[in-house]
């Protein structure tokens, strides 16, 4: 019995994924404004800058909301309230979103040539330690 081809091995696909279907899915996360302030602007604002950092260097390696306040010397309610204020959305949100683009970056990339595309997306993508995948796209 012939075996037909994936719709994942067309040519056209690995673009669409990268150009449309990863930002569609950023975009339509949503977002909750309600939150209150715990920490002066400036401290937030320092604090903030730090875990964003943090994220950003590993984005490769698990992360709880919990690790990362306790990494920063903070409480995971002062990074909630300061990611809501500046971002408009949680910590571990952020760190999704941060994450896809990534592999948005990575499809894009890799889309203008022939292989196999592995994201390095390994880890954890909230507090309640739910595995991302490593993600393997066969490009034509």
């Amino acid at each position: 019995m012939e075996q037909k081809d994936s719709w994942l091995e067309h040519p056209h696909v690995p673009a669409l994924i990268a150009d449309h279907f990863v930002l569609l899915l950023i975009k339509n996360i949503p977002i909750n404004r309600h939150y209150k302030a715990s920490l002066k602007p400036s401290q937030r604002a320092k604090l903030i800058a730090q875990a964003e950092q943090e994220m950003l260097d590993h984005l490769e390696k698990p992360l709880t909301l919990k690790q990362l306040a306790k990494g920063l010397g903070s409480s995971s309610s002062a990074l909630s309230y300061g990611f809501q204020d500046l971002f408009g959305m949680s910590p571990m949100r952020y760190l999704k979103v941060q994450r896809l683009n990534a592999v948005r970056r990575c499809l894009k990339a890799s889309s203008r040539r022939a292989g196999v595309v592995e994201t390095p997306m390994r880890g954890t993508s909230g507090s309640r330690g739910s595995n991302v995948p490593i993600v393997t796209i066969g490009i034509a």
